[in-house]
């Protein structure tokens, strides 16, 4: 399998961003999540990640490259990112 090039979104950036400075660990844990889809395509169930702060990664595939479209926080319903 081809590895994927990475293509965020401006979109993606500024959730990150913003998730960022709610919490420190969600830059590591995105960049995990990406490195998965880079290699391996998709990302495993929900239930078989390691994170602890239980986010949403929007994104496309396009022939060789990975477009991430944004990234949502899903542990806390009043967060609004």
């Amino acid at each position: 399998m081809k590895k994927l090039r990475f293509k965020p979104r401006a979109t993606f950036n500024a959730d990150l961003k913003r998730l960022a400075s709610l919490d420190r660990n969600i830059i590591d844990e995105a960049r995990a999540a990406i490195d998965l889809l880079l290699e391996a395509h998709q990302l495993p169930p929900e239930n078989q990640l390691n994170d602890t702060n239980g986010f949403l990664v929007v994104y496309t595939i396009d022939e060789d490259e990975l477009i991430l479209i944004g990234i949502r926080r899903g542990d806390n319903p009043n967060c609004p990112y």
